[in-house]
């Protein structure tokens, strides 16, 4: 199985929804389908799924974030699900992981979190880091350029 996250397909920004644990508290439970829209109340009020907060320290410092989320976007297009089920291009480009930490990097990464303005800004960020620090798909020229866009779009029209 894959990692499970909560979507919206307004703001184009995705969380971790619990991996194993969003799926045996709320799909193997039948309140929730794989891969579908959310219905926040069903998710807010399923106390199996937010007892994990005492069970495991990680759900204990993730859950509130995906509580948080939920609540942010509960008038928009939410869904849940493996990131191929939501993104809209095979690659998540225009999305943007909300995590404490610099995982899933993209184009909004380095706009809507670093802050950056030009793309001229990234590149110099990007070949200061270590190799391991770069995103996974920064050498792959097609992607690059798809990325260089999708950077430009995202500053000149913020989510």
């Amino acid at each position: 199985m894959n990692s499970l996250y909560f979507a919206c397909a307004t703001c184009k920004t995705y969380i971790n929804a619990g991996y194993r644990w969003f799926y045996w508290t709320l799909v193997d439970t039948g309140l929730v389908g794989l891969n579908g829209k959310v219905n926040v109340e069903t998710v807010l009020s399923a106390k199996e799924y937010w007892a994990g907060k005492e069970k495991e320290e990680w759900l204990a410092k993730l859950l509130p974030k995906v509580e948080d989320f939920l609540v942010k976007h509960c008038t928009h297009d939410l869904r849940y699900g493996e990131q191929d089920s939501f993104f809209e291009d095979e690659i998540g480009l225009v999305w943007l992981y909300e995590s404490d930490q610099l995982q899933e990097i993209t184009p909004r990464t380095y706009a809507d979190i670093l802050g950056f303005t030009s793309w001229q800004q990234v590149v110099e960020y990007v070949n200061s880091q270590p190799l391991s620090k770069r995103p996974w798909w920064w050498d792959i020229k097609d992607l690059f350029e798809q990325a260089h866009t999708a950077f430009n779009a995202v500053v000149n029209k913020p989510f």
